[in-house]
């Protein structure tokens, strides 16, 4: 189910406020998204679209894409119009119409190395400034993430390698940014060392 509040009353939700999102399919819930005017639901494999306009009593959710899904609500950013995100068979991106899988130089690294009994540490960060989208993840039978994949969305790779990806094995627990003094965006990672800057 998918409960929404009262216009103007974000703090509002009725018991009966709620729309069923073909509960016997593709998995549970994953995550929730917003692109242009629309709301993104993600399960494990499947993707559906609500745009809330109108009487809410009219809504409907519309399943965009079957057989693939997100493993976690935090393992997905938006990057201009679309959203990236991890599925269990590698990164895809959403334009709100179809989705097109980004990692295949680097397959190795996701598909079958997923520890997805830790899937709720997964987390994705959009670094505007550097145009990378960034996502750090736990390998199989590990106890903590210890890799980070780095795709760079705004640079044109020759064929072979790893193309637009940099892939590096070191423990990372969440991303941020903030603003410096300058005006900057600074984007931040934590270890277990402290917050460190991805200066």
């Amino acid at each position: 189910r998918l409960y929404f509040s009262e216009v103007n009353q974000p703090d509002l939700v009725l018991t009966n406020s709620f729309i069923t999102v073909a509960a016997e399919h593709h998995g549970g819930g994953t995550a929730l998204a917003v692109l242009f005017d629309q709301v993104v639901i993600f399960k494990e494999s499947a993707i559906y679209l609500l745009t809330p306009t109108g009487a809410t009593s009219t809504w409907q959710v519309i399943a965009i894409v079957r057989g693939t899904g997100c493993v976690e609500a935090a393992a997905l950013a938006n990057v201009d119009n679309r959203i990236l995100f991890l599925d269990e068979r590698g990164v895809f991106e959403f334009d709100g119409i179809a989705v097109r899988k980004l990692s295949d130089r680097i397959e190795a690294s996701i598909v079958g190395a997923l520890e997805l009994t830790r899937n709720e540490f997964f987390q994705a960060h959009h670094d505007i400034e550097r145009k990378t989208w960034l996502l750090t993840y736990t390998r199989t039978d590990q106890t903590r993430n210890d890799r980070e994949i780095v795709y760079h969305y705004d640079v044109s790779h020759p064929a072979g390698g790893p193309g637009p990806w940099s892939i590096f094995d070191r423990e990372i627990g969440s991303y941020g940014s903030f603003h410096d003094a300058d005006g900057n965006l600074v984007t931040v990672f934590g270890e277990r060392v402290g917050l460190l800057s991805l200066a």
